[in-house]
């Protein structure tokens, strides 16, 4: 069994700054790209061009923090949000998000095997995901960035409220999103999709039998449904 860890080397001023820098740099290097991509792609039908589409999604989301110590998605929690599409060309559409979405990482008691200490992160962001997506029949595949502002950070041991915490958590979290879409009808759609942060989330050192390993990274797996208006 991972025990957690006594300390964590705290990040300072510099790499919060580095953070910043780092994703605004790579959203903006996706969004000239697809900038591009909206712009030489010949097969966009004129009655397609300048069309957005906007919905609603809600769903929940399943989570770790690979290097916190723990393993395993044991931590769930809620995501809502809206959305924004517009078609690029027959097959490929851009889609902006934005999404309140928990979280964290959880390492429950387990009295059977004699484990009577837990520990809970909760991490609530603001997300904003830019995705491609390419159809397929009834199904969308999907892939883009995204960059999620943290808005509030708890942290629960077996005896309640952890007030020091050990974490230094960054104020972005950016990552990679990959997903697929099911169209239940023109209107809704199911969605499941991953997602890993690229930037640490956190300064911290993780024992492997590899060596030292440093930072801390959101993996998630959420499943959402989506509903799009009309016009």
């Amino acid at each position: 069994m991972k025990q957690r860890k006594s300390s964590r080397p705290r990040s300072n001023a510099y790499s919060n700054i580095f953070s910043w820098i780092a994703s605004a740099v790579f959203l903006t290097c996706f969004l000239f790209s697809f900038s591009l991509q909206a712009q030489n792609d010949a097969t966009t039908t004129e009655e397609s061009k300048g069309r957005f589409n906007a919905g609603i999604k809600v769903g929940v989301s399943t989570t770790q923090i690979s290097g916190d110590g723990y393993s395993g998605f044991d931590k769930a929690g809620f995501l809502a949000g809206f959305l924004v599409n517009t078609p690029i060309s027959e097959k490929l559409t851009g889609q902006f998000e934005m999404l309140f979405i928990q979280k964290g990482s959880r390492n429950p008691i387990d009295p059977d095997a004699g484990k009577l200490d837990s520990y809970q992160i909760n991490l609530n962001y603001v997300e904003v995901p830019l995705l491609l997506k390419f159809s397929y029949k009834k199904f969308l595949f999907e892939l883009g960035p995204s960059i999620g502002i943290l808005i509030s950070e708890r942290e629960f041991d077996e005896n309640g409220n952890v007030n020091a915490s050990i974490f230094d958590f960054k104020p972005t979290d950016t990552g990679l999103n990959l997903g697929a879409n099911f169209a239940i009808n023109r209107s809704f759609h199911l969605n499941v999709r991953g997602f890993h942060s690229v930037l640490p989330i956190a300064n911290t050192i993780e024992v492997t039998r590899f060596g030292p390993r440093g930072g801390s990274y959101n993996q998630t797996l959420s499943f959402a449904l989506h509903y799009q208006f009309l016009k």
